[in-house]
Parts: structure tokens; C-alpha cells; sequence
């Protein structure tokens, strides 16, 4: 497949569409005539992302079966997998780093074939029109189900002072069912900052938790403002008992104001779905999510009247 990188003049949005023989990429960038530059072979060639770089260069990145396509004096820097748990037979992640006028790939940065199947985001923790800070990148992570997901990783550099030879961390998310389940593919996740990654985990769709996660600056796992119940690490979006319900009688019978100018009663939002706090009277989900395990209103709740 033939991959095309293209600056559109007046570009607003930055995008990767898949046609049937090339890829589109259009950057915010402003050019006095649209440019298109081609790289690819015979094979699978794909890209998933782009960054423009401070100093005009671009970053993109992708999956291919092999990287001979490669023109001839490109520098081709290996980089390991680190504690990345994936094997992906024929495949292989890698960025290209590009000239500002897309004319010419300066370098190619890839992780060991069979390894990481792709580079899905590429993010950086400085904001627009300032220096490039950090890197980040995350792609899809292939294994038995018990480990797919996706990855997420710190490079060691960020090709505009220094090229990147290694991963300074990665991290390893979970998204529970085999295949290519929602978060493995949308991968949803941001990076603050402070380098700080705030990611969604598990199942996205279905009757299995899912929760926002956030690591520090040095890739390990951290608890998150408003985490709650068994693992003040996360923020339940979805799941088992204690999701977003107090764990003790006096949080739940907390009289609270409700932000709307009225009062609730409960510390947290699940509450009103509940007899007492979690653990107490109820050993399964609430209405805090669709399942077909759909739970009807409880008698108790049905005529609550809001606190005086």
C-alpha cells in the first residue's frame, strides 16, 4: 500500500483517512500549495496519527510488515518493547519523522517486529506554540485476553532536541475481552502538563467494570481525585458494588447540597439507587449503567422526597 502524507492548504483539523491505496494526512498547517509526499510498499503500510513538532518537522505514526520501503540512507533506530506484554506476528509499530515540507523522511523509529503492531496516538505535554516537551505514544497491544488492551509510553526524547533510542516507561492497560474491544481501538487517554496520563480501562460496552486511571510522570499508577470504594486509584465508571457509592453508613446518610440549589441525600450519586452503603444490602450493580441485567427501581427509593 502506498501512503500519502498531504498538507491541505487551510487545512482546520488534522486527520487520517484510509482510501484504498493511500492514506490522507492534513495538518493545520498553512502552505502556499498543497504538498503530497508517498511512502509505502507492497504490503500493509498504515498511519494512525500526526504531530507537527515545534520546529516545523512532523511525527507520524503506524504499522507495516516490514520497513524495506524505506528509502535508502534513512536512518532506522530500533527501539525495545520494554515491559510492553504484545506479540503481533508480521507487524511492526513505528514513527516516521518527517521534513516540514513532507518531502523528505529524515527517520524512522520502530519497535522490534512481532512485538507492538502499531503507534495509534503520538501526544506531547506541552501546549500549542510552545517548545515540544515530551513525548507519548500508545498502540494496540495483541496477547491472550487476559493481557489485550493497548500500551501507553514515555520516549526518552522528542527528535526535535535528541532522537528517541529507547521507551523511559511504559504501561501496560487492560481492556478485558479479546479482539479489538473499544478502548483497545479508540484508546482514550490524555497527558497533562505535569506528564501526568489520565486513561480509560476494561470494557467499554457491556456488564464488566471500566474505571479512569491516572499515572504519574514516572508511569506508575496513582490514586485519582475523586477515586472511591475498594481501589481509591480509579474512578468506577461502571461495574460491581461499591461504583460510585459511599462505604460507610455516615456517607450515605450524608445531606449534601446537590449543586443545583436543592440538597440530596448520599456522598455519592449511586447512593440513591441503594438501601445503605455498598456491601451492606446489595451484591450487584445499580442503574449507573445499561446491562441487560437492568435493575428496576427499588421500592425504598420510588417516593424519597428531597430533604428538608
Amino acid at each position: 500500500m502506498t501512503i500519502a502524507f498531504r498538507y491541505t492548504k487551510g487545512s482546520v483539523c488534522m486527520n487520517c483517512r484510509i482510501f484504498t491505496a493511500s492514506i490522507l494526512l492534513s495538518t493545520t498547517l498553512l502552505f502556499s500549495a498543497d504538498m503530497v509526499t508517498y511512502a509505502g510498499g507492497g504490503g500493509r503500510e498504515r498511519v494512525n496519527c500526526g504531530l507537527v513538532l515545534s520546529d516545523g518537522t512532523v511525527l507520524v505514526g503506524g504499522q507495516a510488515q516490514d520497513l524495506d520501503w524505506l528509502p535508502a540512507g534513512v536512518t532506522k533506530t530500533q527501539i525495545s518493547a520494554d515491559t510492553i506484554n504484545s506479540a503481533s506476528a508480521g507487524n511492526i509499530g513505528f514513527i516516521l519523522h518527517l521534513s516540514a515540507d513532507l518531502a523528505t523522511i529524515l527517520r524512522a523509529v520502530h519497535f522490534p517486529a512481532g512485538t507492538v503492531r502499531d503507534v495509534r496516538r503520538i501526544r506531547t505535554a506541552s501546549i500549542p506554540g510552545q517548545p515540544t516537551g515530551d513525548l507519548y505514544i500508545s498502540g494496540s497491544r495483541d496477547n491472550a485476553t487476559s493481557h489485550n488492551g493497548y500500551y501507553i509510553a514515555k520516549l526518552d526524547a522528542n527528535f526535535v532536541t535528541a532522537p528517541p533510542t529507547a521507551l523511559a516507561w511504559s504501561y501496560d492497560v487492560n481492556c478485558r475481552d479479546a479482539g479489538d474491544p473499544d478502548h483497545k481501538v479508540i484508546q482514550p487517554w490524555d497527558v497533562g502538563g505535569d506528564g501526568s496520563v489520565v486513561f480509560a480501562t476494561s470494557q467499554a460496552y457491556g456488564y464488566d467494570w471500566a474505571s479512569i486511571e491516572k499515572l504519574d510522570g514516572n508511569g506508575n499508577r496513582v490514586a485519582v481525585q475523586g477515586g472511591h470504594g475498594e481501589d481509591p486509584m480509579a474512578i468506577a465508571m461502571k461495574g460491581y458494588k461499591q461504583d460510585l457509592r459511599s462505604v460507610t453508613r455516615a456517607g450515605y446518610d450524608s445531606v449534601i447540597a446537590d449543586g443545583n440549589g436543592g440538597l440530596k441525600k448520599g456522598l455519592w450519586p449511586n447512593d440513591y439507587y441503594h438501601a445503605g452503603p455498598s456491601g451492606e444490602t446489595d451484591n450487584g450493580p445499580g442503574l449507573h449503567r445499561l446491562s441487560p441485567r437492568r435493575q428496576a427501581y427499588p421500592a425504598h427509593r420510588r417516593d424519597r422526597r428531597r430533604p428538608a
